[in-house]
């Protein structure tokens, strides 16, 4: 009979939002699930003691567990993990009933999937994609795991490593995770890089597998769809930039109340990246903002949500789109009535603080752009060096940055962009790649984290404040 360790099983982070009932509560519903019926739990002292945490603590979240028909309380017997008839199928996540009946139906050892989305709608993307990899895959059946919030991404390699996951999916940062990777044990980089843990498009015309830590960004159009409009010379036209061209002219086309499909980003990736930042001036900045706002109110050209939102696939397999974009055509059924063309797109990596510029700011006034501006010249008033000194979560030049962006959303009178769009994103002498790869790393963090305060997302915002809070050194109240 399998045995419950605590110290293995079990982990209580005091730096959590989450109260330690509610961590502990989790923690032993998800082990409760795995572990067979009968399965002896610590007691009440042996799990206080271990987790330094109040034998009071300990009894409500047992007594709430028995209350639900998860665990078995026998007084000085102990307490045990309750037969399978005694769980409730509606104390149980959707995802793992449907994931468990076909684990049984196979009798196959599952792959640990970690998903670390943490928007609604790319996590159900992803639970349908693991679906429908399960029923047409050749391969060991998927479960999908998430990512707690409040797990930064210095701390990968310990969360892997503590949770035995098996495979991993890194959502658009392609090669910039290889080196916070590093510390993993060579067996699990081994099965990272597999070829078993790839998933496949199913059904699409042409052959494209990625593997799971890796994004490219890609532009997929439905053949056609754009024959019987008319479309002609796709990929030569996206090559030379013509994204917006193709949607005004998808647009006028199609049927009214539909959309041409792409996404708002890849406009500006492609169209909006030209040859060098040293030429650009303020008159092109204006105007490819001018654009974005310009587009971003006409649902008949682009998507302006997540570009791989399960929405948009099903949209686009249903041939309401013309175009789709990122990873939306990895959800995609053997039966897809039409054929695909694809290309993968490739900006150059040297434009990324001119890009996350402009990402934090398009979707907001123009005051909360000028700080978002303000706050990438800011980090570039800082070398690499420096920003790279210490660990990234206790750098005082993170601090300072993000105290500054925090004064600058604070006060929208500030006066903003300075010379940064006439200076290069790496210091000379500083482009050699695993350099550039920790610096571009380094970037996405912050955006990350600073992206979901300013658009308010529900599901991010606390992970974020906790995050803030470390660095400002708040209370929970000021820092949320």
């Amino acid at each position: 009979m399998m045995k419950f360790d605590i110290k293995h099983d079990l982990r209580i982070d005091r730096n959590h939002y989450d109260t330690l009932a509610k961590q502990l509560q989790r923690q032993l519903m998800d082990l409760i699930y795995h572990y067979p019926a009968g399965t002896r739990l610590p007691s009440e002292r042996q799990l206080a003691a271990e987790l330094n945490i109040s034998r009071v603590t300990v009894r409500r979240v047992l007594n709430e567990l028995s209350d639900q028909g998860k665990i078995i309380r026998k007084g000085a017997r102990g307490t045990f993990v309750a037969k399978e008839g005694n769980f409730s199928p509606n104390t149980l996540h959707p995802i793992q009933l449907e994931q468990d009946t076909y684990l049984r139906a196979n009798s196959m050892t599952p792959l640990n999937f970690i998903s670390f989305e943490t928007y609604p709608q790319q996590r159900r993307f992803w639970s349908e994609t693991i679906r429908l990899f399960n029923e047409h895959g050749s391969g060991k059946p998927v479960i999908l795991n998430e990512l707690p919030q409040n797990v930064c991404y210095s701390a990968y390699p310990q969360y892997i490593i503590e949770n035995g996951f098996d495979l991993i999916m890194l959502q658009s940062r392609e090669k910039v995770f290889d080196d916070i990777l590093e510390p993993l044990p060579r067996s699990i980089l081994k099965k990272l890089d597999s070829a078993d843990y790839i998933f496949k498009d199913f059904g699409a015309s042409f052959q494209v597998s990625v593997p799971i830590k890796s994004t490219p960004l890609m532009i997929f159009w439905n053949k056609k769809m754009a024959s019987d409009l008319g479309i002609e010379n796709i990929p030569e036209r996206i090559q030379r930039g013509e994204i917006l061209e193709l949607h005004r002219e998808a647009a006028e086309k199609m049927p009214k109340g539909s959309c041409a499909g792409g996404h708002l980003w890849d406009y500006f990736s492609v169209k909006g990246l030209p040859e060098g930042i040293p030429e650009l001036d303020m008159d092109f900045l204006q105007k490819r903002l001018a654009e974005f706002e310009q587009f971003s109110g006409k649902p008949e050209m682009f998507i302006c949500e997540q570009e791989y939102s399960f929405e948009v696939a099903d949209r686009f397999n249903k041939g309401e789109l013309l175009f789709a974009s990122g990873f939306a055509l990895f959800y995609c059924p053997p039966n897809i009535p039409f054929e695909i063309g694809a290309m993968f797109l490739t900006p150059d990596p040297g434009h990324t603080l001119y890009r996350e510029a402009i990402y934090l700011g398009v979707y907001k006034n123009s005051p909360s752009k000028k700080a978002a501006f303000d706050f990438i010249d800011f980090i570039l008033s800082e070398t690499p060096q420096n920003l790279l000194l210490t660990h990234m979560w206790d750098s005082p030049c993170l601090k300072k940055v993000a105290l500054r962006f925090s004064e600058l959303l604070d006060n929208t009178d500030s006066t903003a962009i300075s010379e940064y769009y006439h200076r290069s994103p790496f210091p000379p002498g500083e482009r050699d790649l695993l350099f550039s790869r920790q610096y571009h790393f380094l970037v996405h963090d912050i955006r990350d984290i600073l992206y979901a305060l300013m658009h308010g997302r529900v599901n991010s915002k606390r992970a974020a404040a906790t995050i803030l809070k470390r660095w400002r050194k708040l209370p929970e109240n000021k820092a949320s």
